[in-house]
C-alpha cells in the first residue's frame, strides 16, 4: 500500500463538555484531506488524545473518519496497554473499513524486545489489516532494530512511524533489511517534521507531520528527493526548528489545539488531565506563530 510521502495526524475536536464533536472532526478531516500537502491521514495517534477514550468513543471516531475520508488512506490508531485490547480493537477498525492499524509498544509497563515482539507477532496472527508499527519514545522502551527486522517478516506489517530513542536506528533498520533481502518489505517514516530531514538522509521516505507545517515539510521532502538539500536544510532551520521551540514553553496537544482554534478551527481544550494553556501561554503561542507565518 502506498502511503505517499506525507502523513498528516488529525486532533479530536471535543464539545465544552469534553464530549467528541463529531461534527468538526468530520469537517476538520475533509479539510485536511484538501490540502494538497496531504498524502495520508491518522487519526486517534498521540495529538488526536487516543488514551483518554474509552473503547466505544474510538470505534465511533474511525466510523466517523471512514465516512469523512473517501480519497486518502486512512491510518487509525488502535493501540492499548493490553495485547488483547489492541486485537480487540485493531479487529474493529479492520471491519469498520480502516485502510492501515497504527500501532505502538506496550506502554505503562516496560515489556521487554521479545514481550515487543509476541505483542505484534500476535496483533499480526490474529488481523488482516495492514499495520504501521509506531516505535514512541515516550513509551520508555525502544523497539529494537532487530525486532523491527523480524517483524518485518510478517505480510501485514508494513510501515514504521520512527521516533525512537537510537538517532541513526531507521539505517540501522534499512541495512538490516537489506542484508535480508526485503529491503522493500517496509514503509519508514521520521514521525515528527522535527526528525523530518535526519530520517530522511537515512533512508526514511516519507515525514508524519501535523497540518500547521505540512507546506513546509512538503517542500523539504520535494527538495531534499531533487538533491537541493542546501534549500530543504534551510527551510528545516527556519521553520521547523522553530516551529517546534514554541512546545519548550507549553505541552504539545494544549499548544497545537490552541494553535487550531488561533486559525478559526474552535475545537476546543484538551481532555484532562492535560489543561488549556495559561493567558502566558496563549500569548506566547500566538506571538511565535505569527513569527513563523503561520496565522495571519
Amino acid at each position: 500500500m502506498n502511503l505517499g510521502r506525507i502523513i498528516v495526524p488529525v486532533i479530536t475536536p471535543f464539545k465544552g463538555d469534553t464530549s467528541i464533536d463529531y461534527k468538526k472532526f468530520s469537517n476538520l478531516l475533509k479539510e485536511t484531506c484538501r490540502e494538497d500537502f496531504t498524502d495520508s491521514i491518522i487519526i486517534m495517534a498521540t495529538t488526536g488524545e487516543f488514551v483518554s477514550m474509552t473503547f466505544e468513543e474510538r470505534k465511533s471516531l474511525i466510523k466517523c473518519a471512514r465516512e469523512a475520508v473517501s480519497n486518502k488512506p486512512l491510518i487509525v490508531s488502535t493501540s492499548a496497554v493490553t495485547t488483547g485490547e489492541t486485537v480487540k480493537l485493531t479487529k474493529a477498525a479492520e471491519e469498520i473499513g480502516a485502510d492501515v492499524a497504527l500501532i505502538m509498544q506496550p506502554y505503562y509497563y516496560r515489556p521487554s524486545q521479545e514481550e515487543i515482539y509476541e505483542h505484534f507477532k500476535t496483533i499480526a496472527e490474529s488481523t488482516n489489516i495492514p499495520i504501521m508499527i509506531y516505535n514512541l519514545l515516550i513509551t520508555g522502551v525502544n523497539i529494537s532494530p532487530a525486532i523491527t527486522i523480524k517483524l518485518a517478516h510478517y505480510d501485514n506489517i508494513i510501515a514504521v512511524k520512527e521516533i525512537g530513542s537510537n538517532f541513526f536506528q531507521t539505517a540501522q533498520v534499512i541495512n538490516g533489511l537489506r542484508e535480508e533481502n526485503i529491503e522493500e518489505k517496509l514503509q519508514i517514516y521520521a514521525g515528527s517534521a522535527k526528525l523530518s530531514l535526519p530520517l530522511l538522509t537515512q533512508g526514511a521516505i516519507g515525514v508524519v507531520t501535523e497540518g500547521l507545517i505540512g507546506k513546509e515539510v512538503k517542500e523539504i521532502i520535494q527538495n531534499y528527493f531533487q538533491g537541493n538539500v542546501s534549500e530543504a536544510t534551510d527551510i528545516y532551520l527556519n521553520n521547523i526548528i522553530p516551529y517546534f521551540g514554541i512546545f519548550e514553553f507549553c505541552d504539545v496537544v494544549p499548544g497545537i489545539k490552541h494553535m487550531l482554534n488561533l486559525q478559526g478551527h474552535e475545537i476546543g481544550i484538551p481532555r484532562a488531565p492535560l489543561k488549556e494553556l495559561s493567558e502566558e501561554q496563549k500569548t506566547f503561542v500566538k506571538t511565535k506563530t505569527k513569527e513563523l507565518g503561520l496565522l495571519i
